[in-house]
């Protein structure tokens, strides 16, 4: 499953400013994957005003009173994959300009922990040059020392339940480019495995997907 968030690279013939990331908040996963779940029901009744012997609920069925005589259901909450690209503003440019910034968070919404193979893709506009993705370790929404270039899945390690990781899209603008001209790029972030670059995929039912693809125009629930 992958999702995807557009952003504008807009020309101008004048140093503008570059978005900053806002703060962001998390959002509850639910019970982690791989947890057990039990449980037993009693039915305890009477006929009139005499009490009977109560009855425990078993997955086949019970009809048999007395305490011992149900089964507990027993169930494991599943893998539920869903990840959540979001845009932090857009990014005026001068032609010529290097390592020029839009900034983003991929968000894991799910309840296990996750990796995220990243690309972009340019949906409209001019093209911008030297194309990479950086890991922006502090969460300044600026390309500095620290920040961390992405190479595969497998550079940014996995991303707990809840879990944030803030990304950069870092391009150089072409010379040639005219004032008001824009480029639109999406981030895509596929969800793979934790520990891996499998992409997540189900088997027989498992995972749940809970995030259908994205578009170009946003993330799609």
């Amino acid at each position: 499953m992958s999702t995807t968030r557009k952003h504008v690279f807009s020309a101008l013939l004048l140093i503008g400013a570059i978005a900053i990331m806002v703060p962001q908040h998390a959002l509850a996963a639910g019970t982690a994957s791989g947890t057990t779940i039990s449980n037993k029901a009693t039915v305890n009744y009477s006929v009139g005003a005499v009490a009977q012997t109560p009855i425990e609920s078993s997955p086949t069925g019970n009809s048999t009173p007395g305490v011992g005589n149900g089964t507990a259901t027993t169930f494991t909450v599943v893998n539920k994959v869903n990840v959540t690209v979001t845009q932090v503003g857009n990014a005026t440019v001068i032609p010529g300009s290097t390592s020029q910034v839009l900034v983003y968070t991929v968000t894991n919404s799910g309840n296990t922990a996750q990796r995220y193979a990243l690309s972009t893709t340019l949906n409209s506009g001019f093209a911008m040059n030297n194309i990479r993705i950086y890991k922006d370790t502090n969460a300044n929404g600026i390309l500095d020392a620290g920040d961390v270039l992405y190479v595969d899945a497998s550079t940014f390690g996995d991303i707990p339940a809840d879990g944030v990781l803030h990304v950069l899209i870092v391009a150089d603008t072409p010379s040639s480019v005219t004032n008001g001209q824009t480029a639109v790029y999406n981030l895509i972030a596929t969800t793979v495995d934790a520990g891996t670059t499998t992409v997540t995929t189900p088997v027989g039912g498992v995972p749940v997907f809970a995030d259908a693809a994205g578009s170009a125009t946003g993330d799609v629930a």
